[in-house]
């Protein structure tokens, strides 16, 4: 059977998205090292060489009077240097330091973000996919009962004891319930499609999962309060947002060094033949060490307007930040209150499950007695059906939001997968004694 982990561990390998965002973090991890690439030295060697046809002319005083002298010369030439350059003082290299660092943390952020992602994506498509088995489960057990139900009248008919409209309204029913079979089934097809394209086509046959047994999953963190306090700390949403926020503040210490005087340590060693027209035919070896100090004096405006630009990114990031802490707060709160209201709506659909079985079999007996008629009969089994789907619905919708409220505090992780198998195990395991049916 290909339970969620199975699945999970397919998607790791299958899943596009989650493979982009591999690629992107192996990218982001390069940005620490280009950072501190500009704070160490660097060292060129250039080499030069030249063929040259040179035409001098000059004047040359005589005692009788000037005269000019004209040469022409052809000669090879050649230029060896060796450089290095230690910046001393370099207020934009030490922030670019800093940014790619934070970019190389945001890199790892945003890969988090991703897993959790993958997780739920999968834990969604998963579900689904055996909600819609469970559907399909329903629908065909309803149409047995109404063919059973179709046949009865029948015979009643036949020997005189019913009436065609019992007939045609089992029928009707019975139609209608094999109508929502291929509905059922369409909606499993989707399901399959859908999370086939995120592990892939090693998926094999899925388990057959009746969460006849479920029982809600006791919350780590009991108050809201609680949770969200692990959120504002947690969060993979927050914390890359808090990363573009010191990101931004690192672009307006780049900006303002603009206005910050620059100190570099130069040393050199040349080897140059003939390297101008003033050393044709000569050779000369250079070393050469000092430092050079560039101080920006005035550039058009241009380093005040940056300042003034990353200021307001700057304030759009934290802005961003506090929109971000909102929209986790409240999805949090959202699926918190699923679940604290889930739970008590699935023990009132149970009881409503138990209590439409109880009416189905009491309708057949008024019936049998002649109190009510065929058609209350057909009423009593599709409400049955009804209330059997938003079980098997809210159920689902259960461990979805157990999975999204862990997401959205930041604590999601495969290890909860784990804790959705058993639970479906556990369930499956007690229908199955229950039923005599094998349980996966």
């Amino acid at each position: 059977m290909f339970g969620i982990e199975e699945a999970f561990t397919a998607a790791l390998a299958f899943d596009p998205k989650f493979r982009s965002a591999q690629r992107d973090f192996e990218a982001s991890r390069e940005y620490r090292i280009q950072g501190r690439s500009l704070l160490l030295p660097s060292v060129a060697f250039i080499a030069a060489r030249g063929r040259n046809l040179l035409d001098q002319r000059s004047q040359v005083q005589t005692p009788v009077g000037p005269r000019t002298d004209t040469r022409r010369l052809l000669y090879n030439s050649a230029s060896n240097v060796l450089q290095l350059r230690q910046p001393l003082i370099n207020f934009d290299a030490l922030a670019r330091y800093r940014q790619a660092e934070l970019q190389s943390l945001y890199g790892e952020v945003v890969l988090s973000a991703r897993s959790q992602d993958l997780i739920l994506r999968l834990s969604e498509a998963y579900t689904t996919v055996l909600l819609a088995q469970d559907q399909v489960r329903l629908a065909r057990a309803q149409v047995e009962a109404l063919s059973e139900q179709y046949a009865a009248s029948e015979k009643l008919l036949t020997r005189g004891e019913g009436t065609r409209t019992d007939v045609l309204e089992s029928r009707s029913g019975l139609q209608l319930a094999q109508a929502q079979v291929i509905e059922a089934e369409a909606a499993l097809q989707n399901a399959m499609a859908t999370l086939s394209g995120i592990v892939g086509p090693s998926m094999t046959r899925m388990p057959t999962v009746d969460l006849a047994g479920f029982e809600p999953i006791e919350l780590k963190l009991a108050e809201l309060g609680e949770w969200e306090a692990a959120a504002q700390r947690l969060s993979v949403d927050i914390a890359a947002r808090r990363l573009q926020v010191e990101i931004a503040k690192q672009d307006l210490k780049r900006a303002e060094a603009g206005h910050l005087p620059q100190l570099d340590l130069q040393a050199s060693i040349s080897k140059n033949s003939s390297d101008s027209v003033n050393t044709v035919l000569s050779d000369n070896y250079q070393r050469s060490i000092g430092v050079q100090l560039t101080v920006p004096l005035y550039q058009g405006g241009l380093v005040s307007s940056q300042v003034r630009q990353q200021v307001a990114n700057v304030g759009k990031a934290e802005a961003d930040l506090d929109d971000a802490t909102q929209n986790v707060l409240v999805e949090l709160r959202k699926q918190f209150n699923i679940l604290q209201s889930g739970a008590k709506r699935i023990e009132a659909l149970e009881s409503a499950a138990a209590s439409a079985q109880l009416q189905i079999e009491a309708t057949r007996k008024s019936v049998a007695g002649g109190v009510r008629i065929n058609l209350d009969v057909l009423r009593a089994q599709q409400q049955a059906s009804s209330v059997a789907r938003d079980l098997s619905n809210a159920r689902f919708t259960y461990l979805l939001a157990w999975l999204r409220l862990r997401s959205s505090t930041g604590l999601l992780s495969p290890e909860d997968l784990g804790e959705v198998a058993a639970q479906l195990r556990q369930t499956t395991t007690a229908a199955a004694a229950a039923s005599g049916r094998p349980a996966y």
